[in-house]
């Protein structure tokens, strides 16, 4: 009888410390949650703005990046080609545009007259080709009717003449510019004409400014200070604008993002700095964002504190801080 008194005191004596560990645990005043919390940073993703082929980067997973560091570089040798075109066309258009507004000069208004010359010349020889080859036309037409040439005889006069005809056309058109040039030589270029040249010269002028501009879109560098976390290419491959060469996890935005019982908010508050336990050292953050409704916790920031209970999301603000994205740690909470 003595041997079971002691065994009901006992027990009795386990069930009001295992009372009094909960209590004081999850009911009384002035206690301490821990809320597991993982680490989250603001994710920046680089794209490319141009196509071309990927041909340098030296970007690994896990590799810690400068801001101004480059991502990847795209094959801009043809736009490089682009650009010294359009700079030998600005190099025309603006001697075009000064001839213009100089007026014209005795060895201009010479070499006018003598392309005029030339021009006519050459228009008299295509025309001349051009009514013999008519006339060799006709003739073969009614050789072939009359069965005396074969089908590719006459497809062959037929292809002379129509070579012979574009060259007319050619050296008509050809005639006509020397006289038009010929005529503002002698006249003088009009305001309208002036006005045309000037604005031929700056839309290259504008054409070349922005290709310049795009060439820097060739070289991809990090927007910020931070780790990949993505490398979506390979060298030689081919990609396009918009295309997300690598994704960056900022190193200065990162952030402790846990859920606390609704019954706990009047404890917390925007800019209060709270107590935060890593694996092997302590941090501080500051209570940034607090969620407007509530949810069940979701099941990887469950802990004793507020396993199936009604959680707002909150976030701190962590600074001079060591952890990585993806790392858990446990927030500190007081409450009463």
């Amino acid at each position: 009888m003595k041997k079971k008194r002691i065994i009901i005191a006992i027990v009795l004596l386990m069930l009001s410390f295992t009372s009094y560990t909960i209590y004081k645990e999850y009911f009384a005043p002035g206690r301490t949650l821990k809320l597991t919390g993982e680490v989250e940073t603001i994710i920046y993703s680089h794209k490319a703005e141009v196509a071309g082929k990927i041909i340098a980067s030296s970007l690994n997973l896990g590799q810690i990046v400068n801001k101004g560091d480059i991502v990847a570089e795209i094959d801009s040798k043809d736009h490089i080609y682009q650009i010294e075109q359009l700079e030998a066309v600005l190099i025309k258009k603006q001697a075009l545009l000064a001839d213009l507004k100089k007026g014209s000069t005795r060895e201009a208004l010479a070499q006018a007259e003598n392309n005029v010359q030339i021009a006519n010349q050459s228009l008299k020889t295509a025309a001349s080709a051009l009514e013999f080859a008519e006339t060799s036309l006709n003739s073969a037409k009614e050789m072939y009717e009359n069965g005396g040439i074969s089908r590719f005889a006459l497809d062959e006069a037929q292809l002379t003449w129509d070579n012979a005809k574009e060259k007319a056309e050619t050296a008509a058109t050809m005639l006509n510019n020397s006289e038009l040039q010929l005529t503002i030589l002698r006249n003088g270029a009009s305001s309208e004409q002036l006005t045309i040249a000037e604005a031929d010269y700056k839309q290259s002028e504008s054409q070349l400014r922005q290709a310049k501009d795009n060439l820097s879109k060739f070289t991809i560098r990090a927007a910020i200070d931070g780790i990949v976390i993505n490398k979506n290419y390979q060298l030689g491959d081919i990609v396009g604008p918009g295309y997300s060469v690598a994704d960056i996890a900022a190193s200065s935005d990162i952030y402790l993002v846990t859920y606390v019982p609704v019954e706990y908010l009047p404890n917390i508050s925007h800019g209060q700095m709270l107590p935060i336990q890593g694996e092997s050292k302590d941090y501080s953050g500051e209570v940034c964002y607090i969620g407007l409704e509530s949810e069940f916790t979701p099941k990887d920031f469950r802990s004793a504190a507020n396993k199936n209970r009604s959680s707002v999301k909150i976030k701190l603000r962590l600074k001079d801080c060591d952890l990585l994205p993806g790392q858990n740690a446990k927030l500190l909470l007081t409450v009463w």
